[in-house]
């Protein structure tokens, strides 16, 4: 699937993340997509086509512990270029994690998307293929995986992030927190709407 690609983004959603009450709700349900998919004894894949993974959904795909893209897809995080916000709802987490911190503030604080090609070099991905060749590989990981014994697969997904969770309550929630803070600050739905305007300048969303 494609996740919250710019076109995509529903901006009259996203206006009410500067109403008090609708943001401490959302906030709550970003929190635990994220925890709940790092604590999750499952292992867990993201199939990512088209345009790709973007803003949350980009959170939502790093958050797994494998992610196969297509060629043509690509990822980014425009909390802080698009909507003026710190990338709260995972992205100051999982980037970092995946591609160190140098790498991850070229993304996160930049407007810089990254194709599905340079995410495998860089390691924020782990494989990318062509989109008819996508579910075949997808396939043959998880075929893979079930070889294993289930109760090490889990215990050896429990170890490995372990610092995930950790930094889940000191970066994740700081980050979401930060985040809060910069939506209260009255201008948000303004930005909202400018941000809506670029994209569509730059032809990736309709008016």
């Amino acid at each position: 699937m494609s996740f919250l690609a710019p076109e995509k983004y529903e901006f009259e959603w996203v206006k009410k993340l500067g109403i008090y009450n609708d943001m401490l709700k959302i906030f709550k349900e970003a929190e635990d997509i994220i925890r709940d998919q790092i604590s999750c004894e499952k292992v867990t894949i993201a199939k990512v086509y088209a345009p790709g993974a973007h803003s949350m959904g980009a959170s939502i795909a790093l958050a797994c512990d494998f992610v196969y893209a297509s060629e043509d897809s690509t990822f980014s995080d425009p909390h802080l270029s698009g909507f003026g916000v710190p990338p709260g709802d995972g992205g100051a987490l999982l980037w970092p994690t995946r591609i160190g911190l140098s790498r991850a503030r070229e993304f996160l604080m930049t407007d810089r998307a990254c194709t599905a090609k340079e995410a495998y070099e860089i390691g924020l991905i782990n494989k990318v293929a062509p989109a008819d060749q996508l579910d075949a590989e997808v396939d043959a990981l998880i075929k893979k995986l079930l070889s294993y014994d289930p109760i090490g697969l889990k215990m050896t997904k429990k170890w490995l992030n372990q610092d995930l969770q950790q930094n889940m309550n000191i970066v994740g929630m700081g980050s979401l927190f930060a985040e809060g803070m910069v939506l209260a600050s009255g201008n948000f739905a303004q930005k909202t709407e400018a941000y809506g305007k670029q994209l569509e300048s730059e032809g990736k969303r309709k008016g």
